[in-house]
C-alpha cells in the first residue's frame, strides 16, 4: 500500500494508473469515434509493436559466426529481406518490429524472443549466405536484451487529443507542450508484414499539447506523462516519440511542484502560472510568449553595438546544381516584398522560374501559396544574376521562401555565411519513410497534401548566396525581450553585424536595479539537433552558440565571465546581488557564426 498526496505515472505501460483503476484505452479507435480519417482498419492492426537493435563492427580480420538454434532460418519470411545491408545496424533496423497483435504489456518476454530470433537470423544471413563478402571481417558486437516498446495502454484525461488537433494545429488555452513528429503508425505484423514498415503523415507545422491530457480523468491525484498521455491511437503515433515525451515530462514535473506547493490536485493546477514557469525554464509552447512581471529586463532600454542588416550572403561557398528546387527561408517584416538577387551559372540557354511563397499560417514554414512569380530567359554563361522583385504586400512579419525551381541546366552560387534564423531548403524527402517529395494522402484521410521542403544537414546545407534590397532588418536588440527564445514568425534573436569586432548588448534602466540573477538563452540550433550517437554530427559545438562572454557593470567592471559555453541556457547568479543602472553582455567569441542571443532576463533574486 502506497500513500502520497500526488502520484505521477511515467512507466510506459501505466502500471500505477492501471492498479489504481485509472480509465485507459488499448488499441485503435474506430474512424467513427473521433472522425479520424487515418484510423486504421482491423487488417492493419491496432497496436505498434516492439523493436530490438543490434550493433556490429569490423574487426579487420576474418570472424566466423555460428547461429544459435533458435535463429530464424528462412530469411524470406521477412518480406523486406532484400533491404538488409551488412553495414546497417542500430536504428537502421527500426523495422525489426514484432508484437502488434499480442498483449504488449504482458507478452513482452515472448516478443523479445521472437525479435532475438529475427536479429540472430538476419546476422546469420549477413555472415553466412555468401551475399555479403564485405561482412567477412565483421562481428556481432552487441544485441539488445530489452525490446523497445512503442505502445500499450493510453490513459484518459479530461480531453483526448486526436488527429484533428494535430493536422489543424488547434489552439488549447492550457497548452504546456508541443509535438512535431509525423502521425507514424506501423502494421501490427511488423517485420513479417508485406506492408511498408511505417505509414507517416505530417501536419504542416508543430502542434500544442494541452495540460488536460496529462492527468487522469477519474483518479484525482494522478499525473500522466511519457507515452501514456490522453491521446487517440492516431495522435499517439506522433506524441509517443522520446523528445515529445521528455517535453511532456517537463510540463508534468512543473505542474506537480506547483500543485504540491498549493496543496491542490492536478485538475486544480494554476494553468497560467504553470505556463509562465515552463516558459521561464526554457519550455517552448507554440503561440505563447513569456510575460513575467518579475523580469527587470522588461523595464530596461536595450541597445546593441550593432544589429545585423542582412543585405548580402557572399558567393564564397561554391555552386550547387538545381537538380531539385532550392530555396532560402528568410524572415520578412510587414510591408512590400523585399527584392532578393541570386547568382547562377547557366550551362545552356534556358528559362528559370523563380517563386516567392508563404505558408497559410504565419507560424508555419511550408511554402504553400505563391505570392510572386517570375520567369528569367537566360543565355549560357557563369555569374549571372536573377532578381526576385515584386509588389506583393506582407501584412505581418513572417518567413517567406524565395524559391529557384528545378532546372538541371542551372547551378546556384552558395555562401559559407551561416546566420541565426536563416535557413536554406530543398524540395526533398527522407527516403527512409517517404515515397516522394510531396505528401499525397488518400482521399478521406483528413490529412493535407503539400510539398516537403527540408534543410540539409551540415556540412552541406549552405545558404544560397544572395543580395537583399532593402536589407532584412529582423535581428534587432529588442528581440531579446519579446518572450520567445527560438525562431517562430521571426528570428526572435539579436544578431550582431558580421563585421562587428566586439559585439555588446546593453540594458539600461532609469534608476539602479538590484540584480541577483541573469538568465540568458543562446542559439544551439533548433534545426539540426546534435544526434551524435545515432546519426552522427559534423561539429562538437553548434556554430551559432556564444562560446565566451562577459557581463559588465555600469562602470565597466567584470561581474561575471563564462568560457567554453556550449549550452542553450545560462544562469548567472550574483552573490551578493549587484546594484546597477546598466549592464552589458559582451560576446567575446562564438563557435563560428555571428554573435546571437535569444533572450535576456534579470531578476532581483
Amino acid at each position: 500500500h502506497l500513500s502520497a498526496p500526488l502520484f505521477c505515472d511515467a512507466s510506459g505501460d501505466g502500471v500505477a494508473g492501471f492498479l489504481a483503476g485509472a480509465a485507459f484505452r488499448m488499441g485503435a479507435e474506430s474512424r467513427e469515434e473521433f472522425g479520424e480519417g487515418f484510423a486504421p482498419e482491423a487488417s492493419y492492426g491496432e497496436l505498434l509493436g516492439h523493436s530490438l537493435y543490434f550493433y556490429s563492427k569490423d574487426t579487420g580480420r576474418p570472424v566466423r559466426f555460428t547461429a544459435p538454434s533458435f535463429a530464424l532460418k528462412d530469411i524470406t519470411r521477412i518480406p523486406r529481406f532484400r533491404d538488409i545491408k551488412a553495414t546497417d545496424h542500430g536504428c537502421r533496423f527500426w523495422w525489426f518490429e514484432y508484437g502488434g497483435r499480442m498483449d504488449t504489456v504482458h507478452d513482452t518476454e515472448k516478443i523479445k524472443w521472437e525479435l532475438w530470433r529475427v536479429a540472430y537470423g538476419v546476422w546469420d544471413y549477413i555472415k553466412n549466405s555468401g551475399k555479403f563478402p564485405e561482412a567477412e571481417t565483421m562481428t556481432l558486437e552487441w544485441i539488445g536484451t530489452i525490446p523497445g516498446k512503442r505502445e500499450s495502454r493510453r490513459f484518459e484525461g479530461d480531453v483526448i487529443l486526436t488527429q484533428q488537433d494535430l493536422v489543424e494545429q488547434r489552439r488549447h488555452p492550457d497548452a504546456v507542450s508541443f509535438g512535431g513528429w509525423a502521425m507514424d503508425l506501423h502494421p501490427a505484423d511488423g517485420v513479417y508484414s508485406e506492408l511498408p514498415g511505417c505509414t507517416q503523415w505530417h501536419a504542416k507545422g508543430v502542434y500544442q499539447i494541452p495540460y488536460r491530457t496529462m492527468y487522469s480523468r477519474n483518479i484525482r491525484n494522478l499525473f500522466l506523462t511519457g507515452r501514456l498521455i490522453s491521446v487517440s491511437h492516431v495522435a499517439f503515433g506522433s506524441t509517443r516519440v522520446m523528445a515529445t515525451c521528455a517535453h511532456n515530462g517537463q510540463a508534468v514535473g512543473m505542474a506537480a511542484a506547483l500543485c504540491r506547493a498549493r496543496g491542490v490536485n492536478p485538475r486544480e493546477a494554476p494553468v497560467e502560472e504553470l505556463q509562465r514557469e515552463l516558459l521561464k525554464s526554457g519550455q517552448f509552447i507554440p503561440g505563447l510568449a513569456l510575460e513575467d512581471p518579475e523580469d527587470l529586463a522588461r523595464r530596461a532600454t536595450v541597445r546593441a553595438s550593432s544589429c545585423l542588416e542582412l543585405e548580402e550572403m557572399p558567393p564564397d561557398g561554391g555552386v550547387e546544381a538545381l537538380d531539385t528546387s532550392r530555396a532560402m527561408l528568410l524572415p520578412v517584416p510587414a510591408g512590400i516584398l523585399p527584392a532578393v538577387t541570386f547568382v547562377v551559372d547557366v550551362a545552356r540557354r534556358t528559362a528559370l522560374e523563380v517563386e516567392v511563397r508563404e505558408s497559410l499560417r504565419p507560424e508555419n514554414y511550408t511554402p504553400e501559396r505563391v505570392i510572386h512569380r517570375q520567369r528569367f530567359e537566360l543565355a549560357a554563361g557563369a555569374g549571372q544574376t536573377v532578381r526576385a522583385a515584386g509588389k506583393a504586400r506582407i501584412e505581418s512579419p513572417r518567413y517567406l521562401s524565395y524559391i529557384l525551381l528545378k532546372n538541371e541546366d542551372v547551378s546556384v552560387h552558395l555562401s559559407n555565411l551561416r546566420v541565426t534564423g536563416v535557413l536554406s531548403l530543398a524540395q526533398s524527402m527522407n527516403k527512409a519513410v517517404a515515397k516522394g517529395a510531396r505528401q499525397e494522402p488518400p482521399p478521406g484521410s483528413g490529412i493535407d497534401s503539400f510539398e516537403f521542403w527540408l534543410p540539409s544537414r551540415r556540412p552541406g546545407g549552405r545558404n544560397l548566396a544572395l543580395h537583399a534590397d532593402p536589407p532584412i532588418r529582423a535581428f534587432c536588440a529588442q528581440n531579446v525581450l519579446n518572450g520567445v527564445a527560438r525562431p517562430t514568425v521571426g528570428p526572435n534573436a539579436w544578431v550582431a553585424a558580421v563585421d562587428d569586432p566586439a559585439p555588446v548588448l546593453t540594458l539600461e534602466w532609469p534608476s539602479p536595479q538590484t540584480i541577483g540573477r541573469i538568465e540568458l538563452a543562446f542559439d544551439t540550433d533548433f534545426d539540426h539537433p546534435m544526434e551524435s550517437v545515432l546519426m552522427g554530427h559534423p561539429e562538437r559545438d553548434m556554430p551559432f552558440c556564444v562560446r565566451d562572454y562577459r557581463i559588465l557593470g555600469e562602470a565597466g567592471e567584470v561581474l561575471a565571465e563564462r568560457r567554453g559555453n556550449h549550452q542553450t541556457r545560462n544562469r548567472v547568479v550574483f552573490s551578493p546581488p549587484v546594484t546597477a543602472a546598466k549592464i552589458q553582455i559582451e560576446v567575446l567569441s562564438t563557435h563560428g557564426a555571428p554573435a546571437a542571443v535569444f533572450e535576456v532576463r534579470c531578476y532581483e533574486k
